[in-house]
């Protein structure tokens, strides 16, 4: 007899940008590199992972997104997807918050992102599959900048990264 399933989980593991983020009149602009565990928990069911689509913001603005391509876990398994998406240039951020960033970053050299993971998977059995949507958010990732707008920052206290799902 099958058990019931159970929703993928998702941990953001670490999050840089090599070559930090350069703010400008108009956006803040970056390469965004991610690591992200994967774990099905499901001790009957596979996983089948569609399109899912990843945004990072900062305060309610998006920076950047990209698409991540289908992949299965099989039940009872973890893995890492490592993401590399850049800020399009085009991107454009309200100039009073693109002051308040570069503020912050050169006080305490600490800002604080979002992102959003919109996942659409299927649950998979012999003779059953199911099919979900489930939109994540990942709150209060603090990355820590260097002296130099041009040096590497990194995500600190990952384990303080607040994390919400909703299945839709």
């Amino acid at each position: 007899m099958k058990g019931k399933e159970m929703k993928p989980i998702l941990k953001i593991v670490s999050l840089q940008l090599p070559k930090g983020l350069e703010v400008t009149n108009t956006t803040m602009l970056g390469n965004w590199l991610l690591n992200i565990s994967i774990t099905n928990p499901n001790d009957d069911y596979g996983i089948n992972f569609m399109e899912q689509k990843l945004v990072i913001s900062y305060e309610n603005n998006h920076l950047a997104k990209d698409v991540i391509g289908p992949f299965r876990m099989p039940k009872r398994n973890s893995t890492f997807v490592f993401v590399n998406v850049t800020t399009a240039p085009e991107t454009v951020v309200n100039k009073s918050i693109l002051e308040e960033a570069e503020a912050d970053r050169n006080s305490d050299r600490i800002l604080i992102f979002f992102v959003r993971i919109n996942m659409r998977y299927e649950y998979v059995y012999p003779g059953y599959s199911n099919q979900e949507k489930m939109r994540l958010y990942c709150y209060d990732l603090k990355v820590q900048f260097g002296n130099d707008p041009k040096d590497k920052a990194e995500l600190i206290e990952p384990e303080k990264i607040n994390y919400a799902g909703t299945v839709l």
